[in-house]
């Protein structure tokens, strides 16, 4: 009886009383405005209701990309007045140009894309370009004449896996996804959409794309001299007997497809990181790749540039159950062992060769940090950095997403980020045991989107190319060249250095008359003085600590 009258009473609604001001005139006046003010009060500080998650996956930052139109303008725009036969009138007729022989269209092709571009602005200056600028597509009238760009003619995909556990493990966890043929389709699906987006009317043929997919176990440099000889084995990738007679006899058919090849995709994950970049290291030595005539670009998801987590080397399974691959992942974390001496000496050899890496981190990453798949202590023009976060984990209104993407906007701009990166790695780690970060990003055809557009997107040049008489023409300056600071991965960091690192950003001048980095730091204040950490204790501590850019003033 005692326990029933307290539920019927929280059922019954009391009406409020209102007061009556011929009693009491001032008292009631005096209440309204402390009510009022009070209302007030709450609404201001009441954090905004939690915005819906993202529909869709996000890749961030993203790097656009519009195709050259010079070459578009000039055909579509050549006009010459014509004679109608039949009504004796004269007629505006659109000059067609002759299809380019496959000499001068690797002529063309090779020209500086810096060039390109200055040559497209001086003839969209003197006549007139029908252009969709606003979808950033070619013309059908061109591209169905023309197809897809030179640079397309013939592509090689290159796929590479990460490390796998051992067999015991995977009966238990299941097959592996992330394999090597899975990262070759991936991109070979997203070469077809990006063709369908930037170029509609074209197609890409698939007898156009050659997908190798390298497939070994083992430790980097191991994988790196199997994979090696998987490429120029005569039997092991014979695609039959009546399709021999198209290659020369003494070189296998992916060597031969490799070297025959206007562009090359590389595809990777994980430990597949330095195995990938040794291995096309050794592809340039042996001349099956040549970046002079090729154009290359590097796919790392979730690469282990730096290591694994360095806590996770101390656990019983990788003491006592995995093998040698699994512990060699530990010795990434010392910039002095010997196979990061190396991994980093084959890093700076494609960079100078002008070759492309894309390295994508991933979101609530179980094994990889932040600053170990962003690649912290590497800095380089041909160098894009994004992260890769699920539907579900992406909030508009997310403070913390947006500061690690631009952190992300930094380093892409080659600014310091303060090592940023390296102390919200620990933030946005995921669960060792129920996380799923590290293993998501590969199946997001997005994420092979980006390298693609990054291949082609006008960036700055290496030093090498972006000097002299191109510097003196264009208005570009010479780039450094690549540059790898040691670093070794922290086994515990100091949170509270945060609000100091962030101070150094947010007062440095170059940032703030950047257009673009400058609104970014604007937004980023508003959102995280709105920013909601109810729910979650680490985010909860996170915004304690970041509490002085309550006062920060751009």
């Amino acid at each position: 009886m005692k326990a029933y009258w307290p539920r019927l009473l929280a059922g019954v609604r009391v009406p409020p009383v209102a007061p009556d001001p011929a009693a009491d005139p001032l008292t009631a006046a005096e209440d309204a405005a402390a009510r009022t003010a009070i209302e007030d009060a709450n609404q201001t500080n009441r954090p905004p209701p939690r915005q819906r998650h993202n529909p869709v996956n996000v890749v961030l930052p993203w790097c656009e990309y519009t195709p050259t139109h010079a070459m578009a303008a000039i055909v579509n725009n050549t006009q010459k007045l014509v004679t109608n036969g039949e009504t004796g009138e004269e007629e505006v007729q659109r000059a067609v140009a002759p299809r380019p022989t496959a000499t001068s269209v690797q002529l063309l092709d090779s020209i500086d894309r810096v060039f390109a571009t200055r040559l497209g602005q001086w003839v969209g200056a003197w006549m007139p370009a029908n252009w969709t600028s606003s979808t950033n597509a070619a013309p059908v009238s061109w591209t169905k004449r023309y197809g897809v760009p030179a640079s397309l003619d013939r592509v090689a995909v290159l796929g590479i896996h990460g490390w796998f556990p051992i067999r015991t493990v995977q009966r238990i966890v299941g097959e592996p996804t992330g394999t090597s043929r899975k990262f070759c389709e991936q991109m070979h699906l997203a070469l077809q959409k990006w063709v369908q987006h930037h170029y509609p009317g074209a197609e890409l043929p698939a007898s156009k794309v050659t997908l190798v997919p390298l497939e070994w176990e083992g430790k980097v440099e191991d994988r790196v001299d199997h994979l090696f000889e998987q490429v120029i084995d005569l039997a092991h990738s014979h695609p039959g007997e009546k399709a021999k007679e198209s290659w020369p006899s003494h070189k296998s058919y992916w060597q031969h497809q490799i070297e025959s090849a206007t562009t090359v995709f590389v595809a990777t994950h994980s430990q597949g990181t330095p195995t990938s970049i040794m291995l096309v290291e050794r592809l340039i030595e042996t001349g099956i790749i040549d970046p002079k005539r090729q154009r290359v670009v590097i796919l790392a998801q979730a690469g282990i540039s730096h290591g694994p987590f360095p806590w996770n080397g101390s656990s019983m399974y990788v003491k006592y159950l995995e093998a040698d691959a699994a512990r060699e992942l530990f010795e990434f974390n010392k910039h002095d062992s010997p196979v990061a001496k190396r991994y980093y000496k084959a890093v700076e050899r494609l960079l100078e060769h002008d070759i492309r890496l894309v390295l994508v981190s991933s979101w609530l990453d179980q094994v990889v940090p932040l600053y170990s798949s962003a690649f912290h202590a590497l800095s380089h023009p041909n160098v894009y950095r994004a992260v890769f976060i699920e539907a579900e984990q992406f909030f508009p209104n997310d403070f913390l997403p947006h500061l690690v993407v631009f952190a992300l906007k930094l380093r892409n701009a080659g600014l310091s980020d303060q090592d940023l990166l390296v102390y919200l790695s620990d933030v946005v780690a995921g669960s060792l045991y129920f996380g799923t970060g590290h293993s998501t990003l590969y199946e997001d055809v997005r994420v092979y989107e980006l390298a693609i557009n990054f291949l082609f997107a006008d960036r700055p040049r290496p030093a090498a190319q972006g000097s002299g008489l191109w510097s003196s023409l264009f208005g570009s300056t010479p780039s450094k060249g690549c540059e790898i600071v040691p670093f070794d991965a922290p086994h515990r960091l100091n949170s509270y250095h945060l609000p100091w690192i962030l101070n150094s950003i947010f007062s440095n001048k170059e940032i703030q008359a950047h257009p673009t980095l400058a609104q970014d730091m604007r937004q980023l204040l508003q959102l995280f003085k709105d920013w909601d950490v109810s729910g979650s204790k680490a985010r909860r501590d996170l915004k304690f600590k970041l509490d002085p850019l309550h006062r920060a003033k751009l």
